[in-house]
């Protein structure tokens, strides 16, 4: 049956996820593991709750007549059906297939039903043990394997069944998958290691993991590398959007962390002319390295063509921003 809105589709009306509602109470009542006709569920919810979606609208109390929903848009969610029907048809078309869906199709995929066939050549649905407790509210039993990992001295990672899912993923992570059949083969190298540091692991917590997993002590050759391939990755900092004083020469960088006005706004001293500034210090710094008669050129970046930040005149007095946002007075060049 199509169906149209008068309004844009924006996520599930209150009615139709009140009615999802509704089916999953249904569902929750039936006895775990136990075949039953999806027909006589649909005829259940038809019985007890028959405005699943539409409450219907009485016009006439004394001849008891109400409004069909399905013959036009009077309906409280202004749904338009294609093909007009009368009140019989209409439910068991739109809340009955609202309801074999949500049983035949999401619930099965979701894992809480089984689907089958029953005697009369219909479906039928079977509650699983695991969808009882989800739709009880109750908590899953937790059956995870025992890790079964062998870590051998030339840095090969033997995992062996029963082996979890959830370790084979961290192994995907920090170390190459060379094969996987009976038995998945990892090769674990500094470039993988790498790899695992730059998605937020550190050599420490690589160490701790193999050591949980592995069913042999962990080789000392294996460790010491993994500790140097730490050290070194560790030795280089990259810092992203911060800015950084570069100074003409270190004398001049000397006198700027000697001025009692500019190094609370001067932080780490990087290179012999160069300093990092923390971003919200950047103003306050320039301000102040022009009140000192300091004129400093402020680059933004790559994306920014490099260009004068003044303009002076030939008695080196007056000067310019070059986007002419100030002016005033410069000491003589």
């Amino acid at each position: 049956m199509h169906v149209e809105a008068a309004g844009a589709w924006r996520g599930a009306p209150q009615q139709v996820v009140a009615a999802r509602q509704r089916v999953l109470a249904e569902v929750a009542a039936v006895p775990a593991e136990r075949w039953i006709a999806l027909d006589e569920l649909v005829e259940r919810l038809k019985r007890r709750a028959y405005e699943l979606l539409f409450q219907r609208q009485w016009y006439s109390s004394s001849n008891n007549r109400y409004r069909n929903p399905y013959r036009d848009s009077s309906n409280p969610l202004e749904w338009i059906f294609a093909t007009a029907v009368d009140e019989e048809r209409g439910w068991d078309l739109v809340e009955g297939g609202l309801i074999r869906v949500v049983l035949g199709q999401t619930l099965h995929w979701l894992g809480v039903v089984d689907v089958g066939v029953a005697g009369a050549g219909g479906t039928a649905i079977r509650v699983t043990p695991d969808g009882a407790r989800l739709l009880r509210d109750q908590p899953l039993p937790l059956a995870v394997s025992a890790p079964h990992v062998v870590m051998q001295p030339n840095f090969q990672i033997f995992a062996f069944e029963p082996t979890d899912e959830s370790v084979l993923f961290a192994l995907d992570q920090l170390a190459d998958r060379v094969r996987a059949e009976q038995v998945v083969e990892y090769q674990l190298s500094r470039d993988s290691v790498y790899r695992a540091q730059r998605a937020g692991l550190d050599a420490a917590a690589i160490v701790a993991f193999l050591e949980r997993i592995s069913t042999v002590p962990l080789p000392q050759n294996v460790r010491r590398s993994l500790e140097e391939w730490g050290a070194l990755h560790e030795r280089v900092v990259v810092h992203r959007g911060v800015p950084l004083l570069h100074a003409v020469d270190a004398p001049t960088l000397d006198a700027l962390y000697a001025d009692a006005s500019v190094v609370p706004l001067l932080g780490r001293r990087v290179a012999p002319t160069a300093a990092l500034v923390a971003p919200e210090h950047l103003v306050e710094l320039h301000k102040r390295l022009l009140d000192g008669d300091r004129l400093p050129a402020l680059s933004e970046g790559p994306e920014r063509p490099a260009q004068p930040a003044y303009a002076v005149d030939g008695d080196g007095w007056r000067w310019m921003a070059m986007d002419g946002s100030a002016s005033g007075s410069a000491c003589p060049t």
